[in-house]
């Protein structure tokens, strides 16, 4: 959810990347970081 209100808000008004607060960076960073770990693990323990 956070990652979208950033990305809507990177289109929406280009100018406030400066203003964006950390309570919207730190749960996409977060969240895109977990699903990453989580993909590699996924990746690495299917059945072959």
């Amino acid at each position: 959810m956070c990652y979208l209100m950033d990305s809507y808000a990177l289109v929406l008004v280009p100018s406030s990347t400066e203003m964006e607060p950390p309570i919207i960076i730190v749960p996409a960073s977060l969240g895109e970081t977990s699903l990453c770990l989580w993909l590699l693990m996924k990746g690495m323990y299917t059945p072959k």
